[in-house]
């Protein structure tokens, strides 16, 4: 979706050791970057132009701009609808910098040589893949984030009425069939080695599908993290709605800590307010504070100052958390002091 750019705009720039957030208002669109280090907010605007004449940062197409012309080691362009004024909404660019690469670790890709569908996982891909072998992801990912069949059925309903999508009850129902015959230990165990090991990312992004049916096992839950950092996005994008739809549960997340501090420090920008979240709802423990922020708490500590909706909220929770309940407000800087000390 594309708007024309206000001529006047705010920026805030922060010192350099300082991530900076900026923003400007489009006439119908509120607009914030969120990770800027050593680039200043004309200089990108300039640099998406040079590159791509006429687009802009608030045009939907500049993440590809950004990850692919520029060199930037990760993108997100989120849009909230609905917000402030009617009509308008809010776009929040999270970004990791060409200088800030060593942030983001991707695990390696997996050098397990299966490269073909495995048999058990046909009946959830076979359906959704075109004449061309493209997989239409979004067939069961719109339901994946809804953790019970009765909720799927009355949103895809809804959302087939609304947006004409024919298929969205039977891809609604056909996920929940298909996570029926994925509920015993022999189905487990072939998808948290297959999430991990098989070369193919079909498989390891259906394996992050199964591995929603065992909310109950921490090892659940740590593996689907380690798929937060997988090398291809889609089996990322499954891991995150599994986590996001499972049931709350306490876990001890001590044998995931390098998997948590990869993420918290910058490596998938898109998952990051899911993880967030999990790590609240999942009790995480307070004596892992130091072996995740020491020197790492730099991007979480970026987002107390968004205005997109829920994202301050969500990582103040995470630092409340992490600090045993006590709350020392919203200001960064009096979390900077207590992560210092860590």
């Amino acid at each position: 979706m594309r708007f024309s750019i206000a001529l006047l705009f705010f920026l805030s720039v922060a010192p350099a050791e300082v991530s900076a957030q900026a923003r400007y208002d489009a006439p119908k669109a509120r607009v914030e970057v969120m990770g800027l280090k050593h680039w200043t907010l004309p200089m990108l605007r300039d640099s998406i132009r040079r590159y791509v004449p006429g687009q802009d940062l608030h045009d939907a197409a500049c993440m590809a701009t950004l990850r692919e012309k520029l060199g930037f080691a990760d993108a997100l362009v989120m849009t909230y609808e609905g917000f402030g004024a009617p009509g308008s909404e809010f776009l929040l660019i999270k970004l990791v910098e060409p200088q800030e690469r060593d942030r983001v670790r991707w695990n390696a890709v997996p050098i397990d040589s299966f490269q073909s569908l495995r048999p058990d996982y046909a009946p959830l891909i076979v359906p959704i893949t075109d004449t061309a072998g493209g997989v239409w992801m979004g067939r069961f990912m719109n339901w994946l984030q809804h953790g019970d069949s009765a909720t799927r059925v009355l949103v895809a309903t809804d959302f087939a009425k609304r947006s004409k999508a024919p298929t969205a009850v039977d891809d609604a129902n056909r996920l929940t069939a298909f996570l029926r015959t994925q509920r015993g230990d022999t189905a487990r165990r072939r998808a948290m080695r297959a999430v991990q090991h098989d070369g193919f990312w079909v498989n390891r992004m259906s394996a992050a599908v199964v591995l929603s049916n065992f909310g109950a096992l921490d090892s659940t839950w740590h593996a689907l993290a380690h798929a937060l950092r997988d090398p291809h996005e889609a089996v990322r994008g499954a891991a995150s709605n599994a986590m996001g739809a499972m049931p709350t549960h306490a876990v001890d997340w001590t044998p995931a800590v390098d998997d948590l501090r990869a993420l918290l420090a910058g490596t998938n920008v898109s998952a990051i307010g899911e993880v967030f979240r999990v790590l609240v709802r999942t009790q995480i423990h307070p004596t892992l504070a130091s072996a995740l922020l020491h020197d790492n708490a730099s991007w979480l500590l970026d987002h107390l100052g968004s205005e997109a909706p829920s994202v301050a909220k969500d990582a103040h929770a995470l630092l409340v958390r992490l600090n045993g309940g006590r709350d020392l407000g919203t200001a960064r800087s009096a979390w900077e002091t207590w992560v210092s000390a860590l």
